[in-house]
């Protein structure tokens, strides 16, 4: 399933960087992969929980589900309609 353009967009800024937003979302629509430390770095500092940032990064290296505490992060970063696609993506 590819994601829509509205959570791409909404990854990149909550992300600061379209490139990096795009580096995530191609593993997560890859359904697994590793994301560059780099990134995943960026996406820590978005989320601004590093335990639960690196939870999610390791969640999408794995294509793996998110929790509940995962989810309530990456949902306040990025809202619900982006979440959603991104959560059913990684549970696919």
């Amino acid at each position: 399933m590819a994601l829509s353009g509205y959570t791409r967009r909404a990854l990149a800024i909550a992300m600061g960087s379209q490139a990096a937003g795009d580096a995530v979302l191609t593993v997560i629509d890859a359904d697994g992969g590793t994301v560059d430390a780099n990134i995943k770095e960026r996406l820590y500092q978005a989320i601004a929980n590093r335990n639960a940032g690196t939870q999610v990064g390791a969640a999408i290296d794995a294509d793996g589900a998110l929790d509940g505490y995962e989810s309530h992060y990456l949902r306040h970063l990025l809202g619900q309609q982006a979440f959603t696609e991104i959560d059913a993506e990684q549970g696919a």
